[in-house]
């Protein structure tokens, strides 16, 4: 089923990522993870539990490519996957079913992504980092409008909701809870820029994510889903 949803993405298609840069944010905040699944052999096949966690984005089926590499790259590992994303659930929602979403059964990993209020969010990120011993990474949003190259606070409100949430609050909570943060916006922006695509090309709607967009969202997930030996020690 996997492979049959990579074909009909047709990645082959798709123009690539700009050149790979090895950035020390790839791999960061998800080592204990990551060892576990490269330590996995015949002889010992490591249980792995990841879960990916938030709203229709995260139901989409990028999350499931990114399934796929993993299952490649680490064939030993005794790997489980689930997606208990909640199309619809802001964070001010998503806060009340986390409780037994997220903190009664907690995975190794949880990939995060959602829209809403930052207090909610924080709330979120919080419970989970003090309350079990997942690891978390935090997705930063992608790109549905061309931000500003200087936000104003009396411009576009939308717009500058997008910079306080992915240019503030995220890294914020991503270095003050010592979670990984994906950066998917920046990410995505190169390579709206490097092929010359507006927003809409990658995009369904006003938001959600058409193939294309889809294989670009696993395929910059997937940079951060890397073990670092040198980083696991700072992620213990």
């Amino acid at each position: 089923m996997l492979l049959l949803i990579s074909a009909l993405l047709g990645a082959q298609d798709y123009p690539p990522l700009p050149p790979y840069k090895d950035l020390p944010s790839f791999g960061q905040g998800v080592q204990r993870t990551m060892t576990l699944l490269a330590e996995s052999s015949p002889e010992k096949r490591n249980k792995v539990r990841i879960l990916f966690y938030g709203q229709s984005i995260t139901e989409q089926k990028w999350w499931k490519l990114v399934t796929e590499d993993l299952r490649k790259r680490f064939p030993h590992a005794d790997l489980e996957v689930e997606n208990k994303a909640v199309g619809g659930f802001a964070s001010q929602i998503l806060s009340r079913v986390a409780e037994h979403d997220l903190y009664s059964n907690p995975a190794d990993l949880v990939i995060f992504h959602v829209y809403g209020a930052n207090n909610t969010y924080e709330e979120i990120v919080r419970n989970l980092r003090t309350r079990t011993t997942s690891e978390l990474l935090i997705q930063r949003d992608h790109v549905t409008k061309w931000p500003p190259e200087k936000p104003d606070v009396n411009g576009d409100k939308g717009l500058w909701w997008d910079h306080l949430m992915n240019d503030v609050f995220l890294p914020d909570y991503a270095k003050k809870y010592a979670c990984g943060l994906a950066d998917v916006r920046g990410q995505w922006l190169d390579y709206l820029k490097a092929h010359r695509l507006e927003p809409k090309a990658l995009l369904s709607d006003d938001v959600h994510l058409n193939d294309h967009g889809c294989w670009l969202m696993a395929e910059i997930v997937k940079r951060y889903l890397v073990s670092k030996p040198e980083l696991a020690a700072e992620d213990t």
